[in-house]
């Protein structure tokens, strides 16, 4: 038994089509939905102008957050997982960092200062990740 459909658009009332080749399949176009306008011009931002060789690097007086516990810093205790916050394996300076080996999807540390804090004087952050495996799971 063949079941007979049809497949319509109901804005214009225009069906699909079928072709064959390589077996039967539908023609369909990809397009992009909105339509861009390319056009030419000097690069610019309202600050710098076109002058884009701009210095990045932070400035000023940086709050550290966490050193593996080599500093009295922030207080960092684990939400969920299992972490290491004085771990000896590896170090970006000093002799301890935070080891993240052992936690799983989902896994949260919190890092509390103690005091307020008044994030309008800052304008950047920086830190360290090192990675020495990654897992192919769900790739």
């Amino acid at each position: 038994m063949t079941l007979k459909n049809h497949i319509t658009d109901p804005g214009s009332g225009i069906e699909a089509q079928v072709f064959k080749k390589n077996g039967n399949g539908l023609y369909v176009i990809t397009d992009p939905k909105t339509e861009l306008t390319i056009t030419g011009g000097p690069m610019t931002n309202a600050t710098y102008g076109q002058e884009m060789a701009q210095d990045g690097s932070a400035s000023g007086t940086p709050d550290k957050v966490h050193n593996g516990t080599d500093d009295a810093l922030w207080t960092a205790s684990a939400i969920s997982g299992t972490w290491v916050f004085d771990s000896t394996d590896q170090a970006h300076t000093g002799t301890k960092s935070i080891d993240a080996t052992a936690t799983v999807n989902d896994s949260v540390a919190q890092f509390a200062k103690g005091s307020d804090l008044t994030i309008s004087s800052y304008n950047s952050i920086t830190g360290w990740i090192y990675a020495t495996s990654w897992p192919v799971v769900g790739v």
